[in-house]
Formats: structure tokens, sequence, C-alpha cells
């Protein structure tokens, strides 16, 4: 029997499917010395308790740790961070997904933090060096569900579409309601393909189809998609958020959206009138492959800092 039990608080009781593949992932990932359970408050007794939803809380539960999910800077009301900063004031330790979450967090002066960033499965992506044939259009993958306050940047991708040529990109979107902006870009005569829901072994194997993965999002705790494409040695061109700006190196394996969308076109165009700055990006994105954490390591970083928060808390009682 493991000794100590972690126990996830969610503090809401209702479905999210990312929160239970995170939460999978701990549990298959596991070294065994721990149990986790998880729960919508959180259990008394001697265990290490783990937020991820701490402003619906009204006092954490330490020992304890909290994992920031969403965008600190992020305009939407419900993510306030006046909603978050007592809570993340009592916790013993507070997990960063990126280092603009730390930056934050520091300049608020919060400093308990460390920076683990979301993993990708090892079982499914494979890195697989890209290459374009010189009559080949690049295919670019837009991989998100759809929010009604198009957080996701809706309206940048349909300006910079505007500005680019069908004669020269494909698109493939995934995601819940993506379907709006593939009818969108069809009308713009782009050569489309669509899926609104895919099995995820199915959904990691485009990875291998597309040429790059294109991120407007206007906000960013993650996104998922990152260590992804990351691991599967795909380009990212992206808007300066969230796990982009540790992960992507401009000219060397993708290049971050400056906001006019006159100059990041003129960008993506550039990379199919002159091949070798497209074959330059493959290099540098399978270079890179190395630098994405899978689920696995993951899982043992935190496990090291539940060690850690442990041996500095009260005894805990064998189970």
């Amino acid at each position: 029997m493991s000794e100590i039990t972690i126990n996830h608080v969610m503090s809401i009781d209702g479905d999210s499917k990312i929160f239970t593949d995170i939460l999978n992932y701990f549990k298959l990932s596991s070294s065994g010395k721990f149990n986790y359970i998880s729960s919508v408050k959180p259990l008394n007794g001697s265990l290490l308790r783990h937020y991820h939803r701490p402003n619906l809380e009204t006092q954490i539960v330490n020992p304890s740790i909290v994992t920031v999910h969403h965008d600190l800077e992020d305009s939407d009301q419900s993510l306030d961070f006046a909603k978050f900063v007592k809570q993340y004031k009592q916790t013993n330790l507070i997990v960063c997904l990126n280092t603009k979450q730390q930056k934050f967090l520091a300049s608020q002066g919060i400093n308990n933090t460390v920076v683990i960033p979301h993993g990708f499965n090892e079982l499914l992506i494979k890195p697989v060096k890209k290459t374009k044939q010189p009559d080949e259009k690049i295919v670019v993958g837009f991989f998100s569900r759809r929010y009604g306050r198009k957080v996701k940047g809706e309206p940048y991708l349909y300006e910079l579409v505007k500005r680019l040529s069908p004669e020269f990109f494909k698109f493939i979107f995934v995601g819940q309601d993506r379907n709006f902006d593939s009818k969108y870009l069809t009308n713009l005569g782009f050569e489309v393909e669509c899926y609104e829901n895919l099995p995820y072994s199915v959904f990691v194997d485009l990875y291998n189809r597309i040429h790059i993965l294109l991120i407007c999002s206007l906000f960013e705790g993650g996104p998922a998609n990152i260590p992804e494409a990351i691991s599967s040695a795909t380009p990212i061109i992206t808007s300066p958020v969230g796990m982009c700006v540790d992960y992507v190196i401009d000219s060397e394996n993708g290049f971050f959206l400056t906001g006019d969308p006159d100059l990041d076109s003129e960008r993506m165009i550039d990379l199919y009138l002159n091949p070798f700055k497209l074959s330059n990006l493959f290099e540098g994105a399978f270079s890179k492959v190395g630098e994405a954490l899978s689920w696995s390591q993951v899982v043992e970083k935190y496990e090291k800092k539940y060690f850690e928060l442990i041996n500095n808390s009260l005894t805990f009682t064998k189970h």
C-alpha cells in the first residue's frame, strides 16, 4: 500500500476532459510511492492536497500544492487575479506551467513557485523530420476547441488568411465547433479539413501531416499542443503566450506573431516562396524534440515536490 495519499482537489463536481486526462497521467506514471485520490472537497487526514481550482476554495488546507492552469493575465472576469491571490498566498507551493506565470506571480510578491509544464504522451507521439515537396501546399494545423469569447484568436486568424494564398496553404482544423472556421476558409478558396471530434490516438497522428502548428491565442496557460508539437518536431507559429515563450525560438523552430497581419502573413508566405527557410524550421524543430517533457517526466517532477513538501510538514501517518 502506498504510504502517502495525494488528494487532487477539484472543487466542483463536473466533467472536465483536460483534468480527467491529467489525473489519469498521474495514476499511470506514478512511482507507486503515492496513492492518488481525487475529490470535490479536500479530504481530512494525513495527506497532501493538490488543488487545481483554488479560486473556488475559501480556505486552502495545508500541506498543499496548487497548479496554475490558466493565463494569469487573462481578461476574463472569472479568472481575475483577485479571485486567486488569497489562496495562492495560503498554499505551500505553486506550480506554474510557464515562466510568464512565474514572473507575474513574482511581480505580485509571490515567490513560492516552480515551473513544471504540461507533458506529452510518449507512447503515441514520436518525432518525424518533416519535408515538403516543391509543388506541395504548406499544411497548417489549428488545434483547439472554439470558445464564444474568441480567446483562441479567431479574428486574427481571419485577418491572416485574407492575406494568404489558397495556392500556397492548406488548413487542418481540430476541435469542437471548428466547422465555423472551416466554412469561412473554404469560402475564401482554401483547401480545408475539419475534425470536431477525434480519438486522441488519431488526433496526434495529424502532427505528422501538418508542416506548421498555428496558435493565435490571446491568452494561454499551456496550451497542451505545445509539448505535442515540440515532441513531434513540428514548427510553431504563435502569439507570445503561455508555454510558447519557453519553447519557441524565433526563426529556429518557428516564429512569434507580431500582431500585424500584414507582416505576419508576409513571413508565412515567405516560407513557401523560399523553401530553404521552411527547411530550416524543420531542422530546428527536430533539434528541439528532447526539450519537451513526457507525462512520466512531469509526474516524476511533481512527485519530487510532493516529497519535499511532506518532509517539511508535520509527520504523515502511514496508510
